[in-house]
């Protein structure tokens, strides 16, 4: 139920008039009305929330509201797809509870009176996250509820769980508005019986009241709820610093153009008056966007400004530099751009000379991906191979396959490269080469270089026959056929991936099913994709963030 700064970019969808009763059969209805809520329910909803509330004071039960956006949402509509549509979803709520549905699509198609109705809540309960599903009672107090929808089992679990949180929060209302309650005893016995969630969510503010109640001679339980106001003030003051780190990046990679993320911008930073360190890491987003925009110069004069300010903290320097030196590349300045390369790579002391070189040239390869200039990225794949120290080739390894998927030719590389991490480092056990050498088949196939693919097969067969430990690892008959079969070894890489790689690989797989003909198995990758897409953090790396839309838009073409 937090607030979230990803939610700067939904937009959401529906349609049926309020006075029509959104039961889950529409044989009646108009062709040109849409279906609201989906047609296969197991859940019986309102769609009418003045209605609902009625209904509820009359039958004395509690309302569960779900806010979706399945026109956006990716989770949203799984539970819509995949869940809602399941008889024990229904039995779990149809009896208990007066359910309302809530979509936010904001569709033209939509009756205005619906979409404002839905807006108003969405205020009124200050719900920020899809799908969410609220337990108030008949006058809106909202007691109980939860994020996501989940699958069948867990969302039967999280219903009953809230169903117990609002009947203990009833019982410590006792009859009672919230607003009205003076006794700070009765006061913490009511916040105590919700979940915390709710308690950060909705009532923030009587926790206030009750902290501000008797502050010259706090009682220990004034004390207990300052200190919870303390902790949760400083951990909103760090999740919203993280955001504010990944929220430009996250637009971007989305294809907003710096204009729009710039609006966005703008109001965080008038938000933010005051507040040094807040400014500081917004200072460094603005950075972003002035690259973005290929507006070097003024990328400059922001960036040095966050270098110069002791408010800043070391990470948002670290990242001042790193897009200052890309700025630098913008103006093709690259010798400036090498001396800031060589201050922000981790280099250890008794590094040789040549590996320094390759670590600051990798430093300078992500730098020019920032700066959307690959030109040399190539050049520096072909020069390190197994004759470099192990970790600058596991560094590479691991930038390139952030890469891959946006960059011809260079599967071969990294195939290679993998190959040469089995053979250069010293700390890796059985399973791990098995698991590193049977993933380059998969590069070198997809280069089509069937000689080299040949040649790792060989070189995964000369090494040691597996031990018992090994055998009894249950990834190891995933990891033989992964050698044996490219899908499998992208579904397996996927499987030990995190992230956009996850759903890069993901799609891959889809898209290698595809060429096959194995049609079978092409949707079923892409929708567990999606769903990996859907919940990525706003710190996602924009480049591999933007390789898997690539391949999505394949996938659908």
């Amino acid at each position: 139920m937090r607030r979230t700064l990803l939610l700067l970019l939904l937009n959401l969808t529906l349609l049926c008039p309020l006075a029509l009763a959104a039961e889950t059969s529409t044989a009646d209805k108009p062709a040109e009305v849409f279906e609201l809520p989906p047609a296969k329910s197991a859940i019986k909803w309102r769609i009418n929330l003045a209605e609902a509330q009625a209904e509820a004071k009359a039958a004395n039960k509690p309302l569960l509201i779900l806010f979706t956006a399945p026109s956006w949402c990716g989770p949203c509509r799984m539970f819509e797809s995949g869940t809602m549509p399941e008889a024990p979803v229904g039995e779990a709520v149809n009896e208990h509870l007066i359910c309302v549905y809530m979509d936010d699509s904001q569709r033209d198609s939509f009756p205005q009176e619906y979409q404002d109705q839905v807006r108003a809540a969405l205020k009124q309960l200050d719900v920020h996250a899809f799908p969410s599903f609220v337990f108030a009672d008949a006058d809106l107090q909202p007691l109980a509820g939860f994020a996501g929808g989940g699958d069948v089992d867990s969302f039967v679990k999280r219903v009953e769980e809230s169903r117990t949180a609002f009947a203990s929060a009833s019982s410590a209302l006792a009859g009672q508005k919230p607003q009205d309650i003076t006794d700070p005893a009765q006061l913490d016995k009511f916040l105590s019986a919700l979940p915390s969630e709710l308690v950060e969510g909705f009532w923030y503010p009587t926790v206030e009241r009750l902290v501000a109640s008797n502050k010259d001679n706090p009682t220990e339980v004034h004390q207990k709820w300052s200190k919870w106001v303390d902790d949760l003030n400083a951990r909103k003051e760090s999740d919203y610093l993280a955001n504010m780190r990944g929220m430009v990046p996250f637009l971007l990679a989305r294809g907003k153009s710096p204009a729009e993320v710039q609006v966005t911008l703008d109001k965080e930073l008038a938000e933010s008056a005051g507040k040094p360190t807040r400014l500081q890491v917004l200072a460094v987003q603005q950075g972003r966007v002035f690259i973005a925009d290929e507006k070097p110069e003024e990328a400059l004069k922001t960036l040095e400004s966050v270098l110069q300010s002791s408010a800043a903290h070391k990470e948002d320097q670290e990242t001042a530099k790193s897009l200052k030196a890309a700025a630098l590349i913008q103006l093709n300045r690259t010798d400036a751009a090498l001396v800031l390369a060589t201050e922000t790579v981790e280099i250890p002391a008794d590094t040789s000379d040549v590996t320094k070189a390759d670590l600051i040239d990798l430093k300078m390869v992500e730098l020019s991906f920032t700066a959307k200039r690959l030109e040399g990225v190539l050049d520096l794949l072909r020069r390190v191979d197994e004759h470099a120290d192990p970790a600058t080739i596991r560094r590479l390894a691991g930038a390139v396959s952030e890469y891959h998927s946006i960059i011809g030719g260079q599967d071969e590389f990294l195939g290679r490269l993998r190959l040469n991490i089995v053979r250069t480092a010293p700390n890796l056990n059985e399973l791990q080469k098995l698991a590193i050498a049977l993933t380059s088949i998969v590069n070198f196939e997809a280069a089509g270089n069937s000689e080299s693919a040949a040649a790792a097969r060989e070189f995964v067969a000369s090494l040691p026959a597996p031990t018992p430990e090994m055998l009894a690892n249950p990834q190891l008959p995933q990891l033989i056929e992964a050698g044996k079969d490219r899908v499998s070894a992208l579904k397996f890489l996927s499987k030990n991936s995190r992230g956009a790689v996850k759903a890069q690989y993901l799609l891959q797989a889809a898209l290698c099913c595809r060429e096959c003909d194995r049609q079978d198995q092409v949707q079923e990758l892409i929708v567990e994709a999606d769903k990996v897409l859907a919940e990525l953090p706003p710190s996602t790396n924009p480049t591999a963030l933007h390789a898997a839309q690539e391949l999505r838009k394949k996938c659908e073409s």
